[in-house]
């Protein structure tokens, strides 16, 4: 079941498309990429977070945005998650590790528990 009535997601398109049109650089929302599990992606954000604080966490974090929301990329993709993350300077060994051992699960899944 969606989460959004069509009559929401009519609603929600031409207002997602304006804000992304007036941001710098220009968000070009596009809407066929796969949906999938996010957790890894979230632990690879903390990872990031514990590498070079919020600020290398929000360049992982708008990398991981633009490979999704523009460019249809799979969150669920290691190959898209090693990506951004060599992209915003992290090391890619480490990120990998990071994506084999689990590492940033439970604070991940304490995170998802208060949604």
């Amino acid at each position: 079941k969606s989460k959004f009535s069509e009559a929401q997601v009519a609603r929600i398109l031409p207002m997602m498309a304006e804000v992304g049109a007036s941001l710098e650089p220009p968000v070009r929302f596009s809407y066929g990429g796969m949906m999938g599990a996010t957790r890894d992606s979230h632990r690879l954000i903390e990872f990031a977070r514990s590498k070079g604080g919020p600020a290398k966490q929000n360049e992982l974090v708008e990398c991981l945005f633009q490979a999704y929301f523009e460019n249809e990329k799979s969150m669920g993709d290691d190959a898209v998650l090693l990506e951004c993350a060599e992209r915003v300077g992290l090391d890619r060994g480490e990120a990998e590790e990071a994506l084999r051992t689990d590492a940033f699960g439970d604070e991940v899944d304490e995170a998802a528990s208060r949604w």
